[in-house]
């Protein structure tokens, strides 16, 4: 069963489950994660964004420069205020031994609070234009969209344009 067959085994499942699934699917690909946690840590980039707009490819929605704004300015406070703190106190807990009760609650916390993150941005995408082959869209033309959508994505952070090459290529392996 290849990525798609998992992330889409039923045609009736929300947006927000759609989403769900393709990112818990693409984020235990090997190297996606280490790709994810390494934009995140260089360049503060939200792996919520990055694993959205690779859904949206996925989902033949063409995204530009204002989709990536709009969808960071329906997130961002909720980022902020709430993913961002929790990741701060679970990363000082980590090595802790004494607090290895309260590390595994708020990772699950954190995890809840970034699925929330990800039902926003899926609301977004019902909002959103689909490329001309919608209904035909083929792995490579997939491609093609996922490509320009992390190119969008790295101007919206002051990148370059191939700054996702390793999240781009490991999503790529088999």
């Amino acid at each position: 069963m290849d990525l798609r067959e998992q992330t889409y085994e039923q045609e009736e499942l929300s947006a927000q489950e759609r989403l769900w699934r393709f990112a818990t699917a693409v984020y235990a690909k090997p190297g996606v994660a280490q790709a994810c946690i390494a934009a995140q840590e260089e360049w503060a980039v939200d792996v919520n964004l990055m694993l959205y707009v690779s859904w949206c490819a996925r989902e033949a929605r063409r995204l530009g420069a204002e989709d990536i704004r709009r969808a960071q300015d329906r997130c961002g406070q909720w980022r902020e205020r709430v993913i961002l703190p929790l990741r701060q106190q679970r990363v000082a807990w980590r090595e802790q031994k004494s607090r290895a009760v309260e590390y595994a609650a708020i990772k699950q916390l954190e995890l809840d609070a970034e699925r929330t993150q990800l039902d926003l941005l899926a609301t977004l995408s019902e909002e959103g234009a689909r490329a001309p082959s919608a209904n035909g869209q083929d792995s490579q033309e997939e491609a093609v969209l996922l490509l320009k959508h992390l190119q969008v994505l790295a101007a919206h952070y002051g990148l370059p344009k191939e700054a996702f090459g390793p999240f781009l290529k490991a999503l790529n392996t088999p």
